[in-house]
């Protein structure tokens, strides 16, 4: 999974998605959740986010790591959907369950006040 999961961080060319977002203009707020695949935005999440216009919405990204951070999550994000406005991220190291509701809570209070 390693092996797949960095030739796909390498392609050149992001995967192609099995559907889009039909009606995304309809919506406002686009709640962006990902897993972090070697320090980096996986490759589909890179592809959704270069094929649907995300200008004038607001996005709230929240992530999950195995051991080092968000790496370069945050600024692709920045990158590929420049138009939008971006909140801080939420992440979370795995294996944190007990702290997950604390956590997720205080974010979203955070998140709620900005908007």
């Amino acid at each position: 999974m390693v092996a797949w999961a960095s030739r796909m961080r390498e392609s050149a060319t992001p995967p192609p998605l099995a559907e889009n977002v039909s009606g995304i203009a309809k919506y406002n707020i686009v709640f962006l959740g990902s897993p972090i695949w070697g320090m980096a935005l996986p490759a589909p999440v890179r592809t959704f986010l270069s094929t649907h216009d995300l200008s004038g919405k607001t996005l709230v990204p929240f992530f999950t790591y195995g051991c080092c951070g968000t790496g370069s999550a945050p600024e692709t994000i920045t990158k590929l959907a420049p138009r939008a406005r971006i909140l801080e991220p939420f992440s979370l190291k795995c294996d944190q369950e007990r702290d997950t509701l604390t956590s997720v809570t205080a974010w979203l209070r955070s998140a709620r006040a900005q908007l």
